[in-house]
């Protein structure tokens, strides 16, 4: 007799699948309570200084009792409460690391180190145009280099064809063409 009739989950992915859901459940409380930078878990990892869903999922500190889990798991119809509350925690985190910078940008505005968002979007549009024209010069080089080997294949075969024409006729060679 078969250990498990068809269609029957079994009671390890059972478990699995229900410490997914705790571990989501407690990423959001866990992030609930961020409100700075120094709040951030160090085992969790931070882009551009806002906390993201991917970065959450892979989130993983056994330490704090949460593992990681893929995209598909985390919007499976049984987590869909978990998940959203996931999400509102995030923008609450988010909102609240955008207030704390935003404090710190008006205190230092009086220093020149400082960039406007403006400064920092033109810069990054800026950013963006180079890294496309480097990558088109990069394309030109490329095909130059291409043609180049061509070419110089192509001169190599007259070069062979022209000698091999020169040895057929000897001093019978053409020296002028009328």
């Amino acid at each position: 007799m078969p250990k498990f009739i068809a269609g029957e989950t079994s009671k390890a992915v059972l478990a699995e699948k229900e410490a997914k859901t705790e571990s989501l459940s407690k990423k959001a409380k866990l992030i609930r309570k961020i409100s700075s930078n120094n709040d951030i878990y160090p085992s969790l990892v931070v882009k551009r200084k806002t906390i993201s869903l991917s970065s959450v999922l892979q989130w993983e500190d056994h330490e704090l009792g949460v593992i990681k889990c893929v995209w598909n798991t985390a919007h499976e119809a049984h987590n869909a409460q978990v998940l959203k509350a996931l999400l509102e925690a995030i923008d609450l985190a988010n909102l609240n690391l955008n207030n704390e910078q935003s404090g710190k940008q008006v205190s230092t505005k009086t220093g020149s180190s400082s960039i406007s968002k403006e400064d920092l979007n033109l810069l990054m549009l800026e950013n963006e145009e180079l890294r496309n024209a480097l990558a088109e010069v990069y394309r030109a080089y490329i095909q130059t280099l291409e043609n180049i080997k061509e070419d110089k294949t192509v001169n190599e075969v007259l070069h062979s064809l022209l000698r091999n024409q020169a040895l057929i006729l000897g001093k019978q060679r053409i020296w002028q063409l009328k």
